[in-house]
């Protein structure tokens, strides 16, 4: 009897543990091209991947923003958690976007606890479009810049997202 009722409560421990775990240990996400909904990036060394959580499930904050055939194109990203709270936010964009290639960023933004650093235009910054899929919905690619507030960068590396709408 004793036996179960310890058995029974690590049970019971374990549940509870795993209930309140508030979100799995980011994971730069592989470089794809199938519309799979992914974003990830370093920053500062630091993974980032775009997510929100609910009690039973993590859910990807990614917005494509595109106007054809101007070729405006912005991406929003945020992680959120199960309570609603923004924890971060990071978002960049580019013009003239019509084919795959390589263009430079015309804007990007990083926010977190108070930060909202902007675009270093003094930096090279690069944003290349694996797939450009107007036909299926699928826009893939890989970005990297820095953002500064203050005088203080923040690198944004290894970013690779693959965006199915």
């Amino acid at each position: 009897m004793k036996k179960t009722k310890i058995l029974l409560l690590s049970f019971a421990a374990l549940f509870v543990l795993q209930c309140t775990r508030e979100a799995p240990p980011p994971i730069l996400p592989k470089i794809t091209t199938t519309g799979s909904n992914n974003f990830g990036c370093l920053i500062d060394g630091e993974v980032y991947v775009a997510y929100k959580l609910t009690p039973n499930l993590l859910q990807h904050q990614i917005k494509l923003d595109y106007s054809y055939p101007l070729g405006l194109f912005n991406i929003r990203t945020h992680q959120i958690s199960k309570e609603g709270d923004y924890i971060a936010s990071l978002s960049f964009g580019s013009k003239e976007v019509t084919e795959e290639g390589e263009y430079p960023l015309t804007n990007a933004v990083y926010s977190k606890d108070g930060i909202r650093a902007v675009l270093d235009t003094t930096q090279e910054n690069h944003l290349t479009i694996l797939r450009f899929d107007i036909k299926n919905k699928i826009f893939s690619g890989l970005f990297e810049f820095t953002v500064i507030e203050d005088g203080v960068p923040y690198h944004i590396t290894k970013g690779r997202f693959d965006i199915g709408i």
